[in-house]
């Protein structure tokens, strides 16, 4: 019989575990419930990321007059409609979570938010943006 010890790693933010420290150290500096995460999107964007409790505050702001919709539409613009932003968000926010009464029936914003979807979108966009650039500087020359 042969006996080993492995270790588990396990990001301090969510359930997330495995067995490479470095890959959940990565993935910990970025984790969507990490405060303090870096956004590793926004380099694609050419722009500066907002901190996310700034987001978490103006999504939380917004949602309470019940125009959830004017709530995400600002949350866009705020997180230069980065998805992972987004994501980051409305997860730290809790606003959509959902509660059920005694009757089970559920309450809750409809945020109209599918992360796959915005991500799909993100990277057709990004890599389209990418092919450009790299099209302009092969035929300028830079």
């Amino acid at each position: 019989m042969t006996k080993r010890k492995i270790w588990r790693y396990k990001c301090d933010y969510c359930r997330k575990a495995g067995c490479s420290g470095g890959h959940i150290a990565r993935h910990e500096k970025s984790c969507t419930a990490n405060p303090s995460r870096l956004c590793r999107m926004h380099p694609y964007l050419d722009t500066r990321q907002s901190p996310t409790p700034e987001l978490v505050a103006l999504l939380k702001a917004h949602g309470r007059t019940g125009n959830w919709q004017w709530a995400m539409k600002r949350l866009r613009a705020a997180a230069d409609n980065c998805p992972a932003c987004i994501l980051a968000a409305i997860r730290q926010s809790h606003v959509n979570d959902i509660e059920v009464d005694e009757d089970g029936i559920s309450s809750g914003p409809d945020l109209k938010f599918n992360y796959m979807e915005e991500i799909k979108t993100f990277w057709a966009i990004a890599n389209n943006s990418a092919y450009k650039k790299y099209a302009d500087a092969c035929r300028y020359g830079y």
